[in-house]
């Protein structure tokens, strides 16, 4: 009597490097503009034009492709033209276990902390003597741009088979032909992670609080003017495009054939065969 058993186990794993851009972090710090103190009569002007732009582009590509094929038999014997004895065929269970894990495209962006809107501004206009003239003026332009993308196209491609089957006793003469078959059992699991965006604006120390403007203790007839013109521009866009195919074939022989064997055939069958997914 001869026994066999088979446990197959086959593991894939397909993993794309994930991309993670590191937080953008700039000093942070108030802008002043003062006039003070000046002469009876004096004239100060100050202009500020300034302008910042932050462009962020991530991007991500991933083609994955599992082909992954698991055998496991302890079928497929013989025991035939045997004379005056019992003749017996026992297998073992065969078993088949696929594991596949996938994961890609991740973009992380943290601008929290970029002092992107260029820092707040005060402006103080104090002190000035009669008839001064005092003017200022502040532009201000801040643009964002953060920009994300995903592609993916994943394909699994899976044939498990289990076999215990597939056994022959024939022409045996003057005893009993005995088949006792193992469990076929192929088990197949997937997983697939694919495409996630993340991202932060503001907030933090680049916000910087908001800008000032203070005009107090001039002179008499004294003439002050502030212009301050602060424009913002945030633009996000993300997109995500995924393409997952799974194909999986699973096959389980657990049959048995006994043929022409005389005075008596004696046959067993275990359990029914079992398939997990």
């Amino acid at each position: 009597m001869t026994t066999k058993s088979r446990f197959t186990t086959a593991i894939a794993t397909g993993a794309v490097l994930l991309n993670a851009l590191a937080p953008v972090a700039l000093a942070s710090s108030a802008n002043d503009i003062t006039f003070a103190g000046n002469g009876v009569n004096s004239s100060s002007n100050v202009t500020v034009n300034r302008a910042s732009d932050t462009v962020v582009n991530q991007t991500n590509n991933a083609n994955i492709t599992n082909n992954v094929s698991s055998n496991a038999s302890t079928g497929g014997n013989s025991s035939s033209f045997n004379t005056g004895g019992a003749t017996r065929i026992v297998t073992g269970n065969a078993t088949t276990n696929v594991s596949i894990n996938n994961a890609a495209n991740l973009n992380k962006a943290d601008l929290s902390n970029c002092n992107c809107n260029g820092g707040a501004y005060n402006v103080t206009v104090d002190g000035n003597g009669v008839g001064s003239a005092n003017d200022v003026n502040l532009n201000k332009g801040n643009q964002t741009f953060l920009n994300q993308d995903n592609n993916a196209n994943i394909k699994n491609d899976v044939d498990a088979k289990a076999k215990t089957g597939n056994n022959d006793a024939s022409y045996n003469t003057g005893g009993d032909s005995i088949i006792v078959t193992g469990n076929a059992t192929t088990n197949v699991g997937v997983q697939n992670k694919a495409n996630a965006n993340f991202a932060t604006i503001g907030g933090g120390n680049g916000g910087a609080g908001g800008s000032s403007v203070r005009v107090t203790g001039n002179g008499a007839f004294s003439d002050n003017n502030v212009n301050l013109d602060n424009a913002s521009a945030i633009v996000l866009d993300q997109s995500n495009n995924a393409r997952i195919r799974m194909i999986s074939m699973q096959k389980l022989t657990q049959a048995k054939t006994v043929k022409l064997s005389t005075p008596a055939v004696k046959t067993q069958l275990r359990p029914a065969m079992q398939t997990q997914t």
